[in-house]
């Protein structure tokens, strides 16, 4: 009788070992995607925040051509185009960090 007691333990401890080990791989797993979110969140903000600049780029050279057909380069469009170009920078940056955590997560997935 001991030794079926002995049989149930150690076939009990195998299987909270191996529950315990899923558990694991699953956390991990839910990390590794929310990382990934966090990161496309963050490339559909700077992408909405650059199509906002741009529109108001646009806007603002629409209303000087439709005052005087001419354009000026004039200090809001200036700090506009910097910041629309600071974005694409952090934009380049946030993109290369999804394709890095990609890749990375890639042999894990096989």
């Amino acid at each position: 009788m001991a030794d079926i007691w002995e049989k149930i333990k150690v076939s009990f401890d195998k299987i909270s070992e191996k529950a315990l080990e899923l558990a694991k791989e699953a956390a991990e797993k839910t990390q590794e995607q929310a990382a990934v979110a966090a990161v496309k969140i963050e490339i559909m903000k700077l992408e909405k925040s650059i199509t906002e600049k741009l529109a108001k780029m646009g806007s603002l050279v629409h209303e000087q051509l439709k005052e005087d057909q001419t354009l000026k380069a004039t200090d809001e469009l200036k700090k506009l185009s910097d910041e629309v170009n600071e974005l694409e920078a952090k934009l380049k940056e946030f993109r290369e960090t999804l394709e890095k955590k990609k890749k990375e997560d890639a042999p894990k997935n096989e």
